[in-house]
């Protein structure tokens, strides 16, 4: 099964580069803000690393507060 994926225009610190994910060998370049279909395994390997970059600002934001 295939779904529509959109990578922001931007990275993390600005970075515009294309997006690389490779799951058990099968690998596929993303272009940042461009509407692709991709298979279902791969969308959901970049959501859980969007999830996983959100996690890991929150714990900075916070151990950045709580050390003032």
């Amino acid at each position: 099964e295939r779904v529509e994926y959109r990578a922001n225009l931007r990275g993390n610190n600005g970075d515009k580069s294309d997006i690389f994910v490779c799951i058990n060998g099968k690998a596929m370049q993303i272009k940042r803000g461009e509407r692709v279909e991709i298979p279902k395994s791969f969308k959901q390997v970049l959501d859980q690393a969007d999830f996983q970059e959100m996690v890991a600002e929150n714990v900075l934001e916070e151990t950045v507060s709580n050390s003032r």
